[in-house]
């Protein structure tokens, strides 16, 4: 191993200038979170910050890790929108966004206003019914409503409510309706739904496919949410990177033959792009399947050039463009642990693969694999620890086993919505059994005795964790000097 050295280090950091631009936005969007400041005097101070960087050469990356900072903050307080009027009744239209999910007493959907008598268009909503006033995602109703704030005795929910742009809560009884239109168009997304769900009986299988195949989580019961955070797992019930990585590498091993062709290589690299964009449409859009498909995006344009890039300078550039066009995705849980696995990945399980040197490809790949699941469950256990209030033990040991199982269960899943109804009945039986296969290894993993530890992290107790994370890498990369990513590829 090559002796430390600091310059390897301010080599490696030169090569991510998306790094610190990105750190600068996220400060400056918590700051502006804590420190109620008037968007026009960010604006003055952008543009400051710039005209200083333009002048003063000494100083010029800090004077711009400043604007950008000020631009952060700025873009937050733009983005905030109006609150609407509380216990007011209010005419108002609502289009859901969710179907409803069935509790005890109520049920519970998301809805967004269209319009309405002092309600801003756009405000999101969560709607209680009562068992037998469901909704779906689609409907479109008129209505009555008294919207309340959320209460913030209950801990962090009302904040965590309005990170997510729900400005309030509302109860809806069928006497309160004026008015009812029903779902007019389809999307991709229902229609994905509504084919795997007339193909699998319902139950926990069914609930855990939707999830990880196609991002429909109403289905999944509270035991099932606890038995996966229990193990720390709870990141492969949200599509996300590693759901995209997966479809990444299948269309790759599918469009290779093309680059035998004249223009070949131009024309995987649109079918790449397209089927993952397309795979984004049929989750929903979620924020975590779009950060992941920009990511690998940009990936597979680096591919086709046939020139190295650094993925983890690719991954802070995709996250500083989504915090800027949506700011509240910086307090998303999906796009957090996400955001946090793909790093660890990056960072940590890329260069422990690498270290490891064995001849045949089997067991190589079931190293990886090892390697992958070990460091990804590393990464989010902080975040799990300050959500959910477990840390897992098990879940590092059993990290690989569900990676496995995840491939095997989405790879069945997109089978089932691309071949026609016999065949695709099979591969959706397939996914049936691997998602039972899950959940079961999860719950009993889950019942074994010190499998997790009941430890809710402050959120200064997680940003310490992931700051020695964060340490730990840049303390290693004076050691080892490497110019080459996991797809990197010399011309």
């Amino acid at each position: 191993m090559r002796k430390f050295s600091l310059r390897n280090i301010y080599e490696r950091l030169n090569e991510m200038p998306m790094a610190a631009m990105v750190a600068s936005l996220v400060v400056g969007i918590l700051f502006s979170d804590v420190v109620d400041v008037a968007v026009w005097l960010w604006v003055v101070l952008v543009f400051m910050a710039a005209a200083a960087a333009v002048c003063v050469k000494e100083w010029r990356e800090v004077v711009g890790l400043f604007a950008i900072f000020c631009f952060g903050a700025g873009v937050y307080d733009a983005s905030r929108p109006s609150l609407p009027p509380y216990d007011e009744h209010c005419r108002v239209v609502l289009d859901f966004t969710s179907e409803s999910v069935v509790g005890e007493r109520y049920c519970s959907s998301s809805a967004e206003v269209l319009s309405g008598d002092g309600v801003e268009r756009g405000v999101r909503l969560r709607i209680y019914s009562p068992p037998a006033v469901r909704f779906e995602e689609g409907e479109r109703v008129e209505a009555m409503l008294c919207i309340r704030r959320f209460d913030y005795a209950r801990g962090d929910f009302g904040r965590l409510m309005y990170h997510r742009g729900y400005l309030g809560s509302a109860f809806l009884g069928r006497e309160q309706i004026i008015g009812y239109q029903p779902r007019r168009t389809t999307s991709l997304h229902t229609l994905a739904i509504d084919r795997l769900r007339a193909m699998m009986p319902e139950g926990e299988a069914r609930a855990v496919t939707l999830a990880m195949g196609v991002g429909e989580r109403s289905e999944i019961g509270a035991a099932t949410y606890a038995a996966y955070s229990r193990t720390g797992a709870s990141h492969l019930l949200a599509v996300s990177g590693l759901h995209v990585g997966i479809l990444f590498m299948l269309i790759n091993l599918l469009v290779w033959p093309l680059a035998l062709l004249r223009h070949g290589n131009a024309i995987g690299t649109a079918v790449v792009i397209g089927a993952l964009w397309l795979y984004v449409f049929v989750c929903g859009g979620s924020p975590s399947a779009v950060r992941a498909a920009a990511m690998f995006s940009v990936m597979q344009l680096c591919l086709s050039a046939v020139r190295g890039y650094v993925s983890g300078n690719v991954l802070c550039a995709t996250a500083f463009v989504m915090l800027v066009v949506n700011p509240d995705l910086l307090f998303d849980l999906s796009f957090r642990m996400s955001f946090a696995a793909v790093a660890g990945i990056i960072f940590w399980g890329v260069p422990l693969m690498r270290s490891v040197h064995i001849p045949y490809r089997l067991p190589r790949a079931l190293c990886n694999m090892l390697a992958i699941g070990w460091v990804a469950s590393l990464w989010v256990m902080p975040l799990v620890s300050h959500t959910f209030g477990v840390v897992s033990l098990v879940g590092v040991v059993l990290g690989p086993l569900v990676i496995l199982s995840a491939n095997l269960l989405l790879l069945a899943t997109l089978l089932s919505l691309l071949l026609p109804r016999p065949l695709a009945g099979l591969t959706a039986q397939v996914a049936e059994w691997m998602a039972a296969l899950q959940n079961e290894i999860i719950h009993r993993a889950a019942d074994v005795g010190g499998a997790y530890v009941e430890y809710a992290a402050s959120e200064q107790t997680m940003w310490i964790a992931y700051g020695v994370y964060v340490a730990i890498t840049i303390f290693l990369w004076g050691f080892r000097r490497d110019n080459t990513s996991v797809f990197h590829k010399n011309s």
